[in-house]
């Protein structure tokens, strides 16, 4: 399931904002395989913390963070990939960077990592 069908409305243009996703509505499509769910913090962020369960972490900063970004959906600019970071901030630039990518079907995890622990939503630990 796309996340136009999710949220029922039409594709967003480049100057619209994205859709935003609660951190369960998040947990629930990653878990169904609906949505790639992408961590742009830090790695040190990471290995303090964890990720949010079922994310890839790109780090926002990471000089190839678009080729990443590129490569983890195959090249497919339709694939619904949503955004976390610590609060939202961060989230917010990537998604910038993924419609500038041409990606069309983008969302922003709200509240990002602390809003998804304190929701007691599982976390993958990260090794250093």
């Amino acid at each position: 399931m796309s996340l136009l069908q999710i949220f029922g409305g039409q594709r967003k243009s480049a100057k619209r904002k994205a859709q935003k996703l609660s951190v369960g509505e998040a947990n629930a499509q990653v878990a169904s395989g609906a949505v790639l769910l992408v961590d742009v913090r830090e790695p040190h962020e990471w290995q303090a913390t964890g990720r949010p369960w079922g994310s890839y972490g790109i780090a926002l900063q990471a000089p190839d963070f678009e080729a990443q970004l590129l490569d983890l959906v195959s090249g497919d600019k339709s694939a619904p990939v949503a955004f976390s970071c610590k609060a939202g901030s961060r989230s917010a630039m990537a998604i910038k960077k993924a419609i500038a990518l041409g990606l069309s079907e983008v969302a922003d995890v709200d509240g990002g990592f602390l809003a998804w622990e304190a929701a007691g939503l599982p976390i993958d630990k990260v090794s250093t």
